[in-house]
């Protein structure tokens, strides 16, 4: 229940943010796209006033070229009033083509177009073998119809900038509400992300607490179980151990009860060292291993650790060879856990390898410190699971014996050697 709780709550600080964030993310899309909108339209009309202007600018031209024609009967000036009358006209076809989804835009420009042909129906008459009378009908017919184009130009002009103004205002609208909608609501939704955040840290929190307390508790719980099924277990096994080494120390047995007696001694033995071992234990967890620290010969050690192991390598015909470099002189250490790690190592040294194998213990200082090898010829360990050998209740696979114990031998050697200050490592040959 609690891990689903945690799962929920972190999955609501996952998810809840990042809808929130992609709800932000499209509407800052949305009004950018308005923006865009509105700045596109507001130069789209710049432009029609533009080319409104333009065109009536072309038509003023045409005007004063008709006036000079009709004065001079100058080719050049009737050159110039066709090229500017057909300027301005092209020029109103674009502004047609612009306003074509506007129709009372459209509709203007129709009208201003059809004037302005009219303006050149009458203008076009005009050459040089005009009598005064003609010339001036054809100037006072051009005037009339020239002053309603351009009154048509002006009124283009006038509802464009009007519309402009409109535009643009909407356009301010919406960069001023760009400049205060935004950080607003980026700012609201921070605030809103970070209290939900921090709710959800905080009962996630509350959560892994829980779960912490009752993961301390139950290892607590175990090792106080460890350490007391452990002195429970070591009061009728010394009674084993006394009278099996009793009757061991009598000449009455018979062969085969005295190979009985003598099986149960060495098992009695062995369940005697599990259980230190499992106190060990118990006490490494609790914290409670203490050190006699003395000043201590490192090499009266090793030899005492080898001693105690001979009888083991010789039931297995294994020679094991013990070195000790001259050099290596006292330390500060506690003589009897430091043997029981030397110890440690070299059972399982033993314990690992086959009969007429070789393990051997090496003491040898190495510049400023000494370092105690034990090596052996045994099936090796592969290098993948070298780092978990000295884990607690680790057992390696695909050791040749069947005798494997609990795994506890080498993990309370580590935690030995780390108490005097120094590190252990485990090498192998194995793949």
């Amino acid at each position: 229940m609690r891990a689903n709780k945690l799962r929920r709550s972190l999955a609501t600080t996952i998810a809840v943010p990042s809808i929130l964030m992609a709800a932000a993310t499209i509407a800052l899309l949305w009004q950018l796209d308005r923006q865009r909108s509105e700045t596109a339209w507001v130069e789209h009309t710049g432009n029609v006033i533009f080319l409104t202007e333009t065109a009536k600018t072309h038509f003023l031209a045409a005007q004063t070229a008709l006036r000079s024609f009709l004065i001079s009967a100058d080719p050049v000036e009737r050159a110039s009033l066709e090229k500017n009358w057909n300027k301005s006209q092209e020029i109103i076809k674009q502004l047609a083509a612009l306003v074509s989804d506007n129709p009372g835009r459209e509709q203007r420009l129709i009208t201003l177009e059809g004037l302005d042909s009219q303006w050149w129906e009458a203008a076009r008459r005009a050459n040089s073998n005009s009598n005064d009378a003609e010339k001036r009908e054809l100037s006072q017919r051009s005037a009339a119809i020239g002053s309603n184009v351009l009154t048509q130009f002006d009124e283009v002009t006038a509802a464009e900038q009007k519309l402009l103004v409109v535009r643009d205002i909407q356009r301010n609208s919406l960069y001023r509400r760009g400049l205060l909608d935004v950080p607003l609501a980026a700012l609201i939704l921070t605030i809103g992300l970070t209290w939900m955040a921090w709710r959800e840290i905080r009962n996630a929190s509350a959560v892994f607490a829980d779960a912490l307390k009752n993961a301390e508790e139950a290892n607590q719980a175990k090792t106080n179980f460890l350490a007391v099924i452990s002195h429970e277990l070591r009061n009728p096994l010394n009674s084993i151990m006394l009278w099996s080494n009793v009757l061991l120390s009598s000449d009455e047995l018979a062969g085969k009860i005295h190979q009985g007696v003598n099986a149960i001694s060495r098992a009695a033995k062995a369940q005697a060292q599990l259980i230190e071992d499992l106190l060990d234990v118990s006490r490494i967890e609790r914290g409670q291993m203490r050190l006699d620290v003395q000043t201590t010969s490192l090499a009266e050690v090793v030899r005492a650790a080898g001693d105690s192991m001979t009888p083991a390598a010789e039931a297995k015909s294994i020679a094991m060879h013990v070195v000790i470099d001259p050099r290596a002189g006292t330390i500060m250490g506690d003589p009897q856990r430091l043997q029981q790690a030397i110890w440690n190592l070299l059972s399982n040294a033993i314990k690992f390898t086959p009969k007429q194998g070789k393990v051997q213990l090496r003491l040898e200082r190495i510049n400023s410190h000494l370092e105690i090898n034990v090596s052996d010829n045994g099936q090796g360990i592969d290098k993948r699971t070298l780092e978990n050998v000295f884990d607690s209740f680790w057992q390696g696979t695909g050791r040749g014996t069947g005798d494997r114990g609990m795994g506890l031998g080498l993990s309370i050697v580590r935690h030995l050697v780390n108490l005097h200050g120094g590190t252990v490592t485990a090498r192998s040959q194995a793949r």
